[in-house]
C-alpha cells in the first residue's frame, strides 16, 4: 500500500496513463479498484487529478500519522471516511445507515441492498449486491 499511495504522490494523473498498472506493479483491474478505493476512501481530491487529498497526507503521508497502516485506528478512521458524504462505496453506506436489524444473514443484507438500491432508481445487477453483502459480512 504504501509503495501504491508514493506512486500517486510523485505522479497524480497515474491512474489516468495506459500503462498505470505496471507503474503501480498491478493489473490492470487492480488499478482501477486502487482508483477506485483511493476516491472512495477521500485519499484523493477527485477522479479526475487524483491530488492526493489533505486526509491522506496526514495519515500516510511519510510524516503521517500511521504511513504503514500498522494502527487499527487508522482502519476504523479509514471506514469513517469511507462513509463520510459524499459516499461512493453505496453498498457500504446502505448496510451501515439503512439496515436496521440488530442481526442479519447474507440474504437479508442482500434484500436490504436491492431495497436501497431501488430506492434510489439505481441500476447496479442483482449480482454485483450480492457480492458486496458477502464481501461485507466477510469483513472483521
Amino acid at each position: 500500500m504504501k509503495k501504491r499511495f508514493q506512486a500517486v504522490s510523485e505522479n497524480s494523473g497515474i491512474f489516468l496513463e495506459k500503462d498505470a498498472h505496471i507503474q503501480l506493479e498491478v493489473g490492470k483491474n487492480m488499478a482501477k479498484a486502487i482508483r477506485y478505493w483511493c476516491g472512495a476512501f477521500k485519499l484523493i481530491e477527485d477522479d479526475r487529478d487524483c491530488q492526493p487529498s489533505q486526509f491522506r497526507r496526514m495519515l500516510l503521508g511519510d510524516d503521517g500519522y500511521d504511513p504503514f497502516l500498522e494502527d487499527p485506528a487508522s482502519l476504523w478512521l479509514l471506514h469513517w471516511h469511507l462513509l463520510k458524504q459524499p459516499c461512493r462505496a453505496t453498498a457500504w453506506y446502505a448496510a451501515f445507515n439503512a439496515l436496521r436489524q440488530a442481526e442479519f444473514t447474507s440474504e437479508d443484507l442482500k434484500l436490504a441492498l436491492v431495497k436501497y438500491r431501488d430506492a434510489l432508481e439505481n441500476r447496479t445487477f442483482e449480482a454485483s449486491l450480492k457480492k458486496d453483502a458477502t464481501c461485507l459480512l466477510r469483513i472483521r
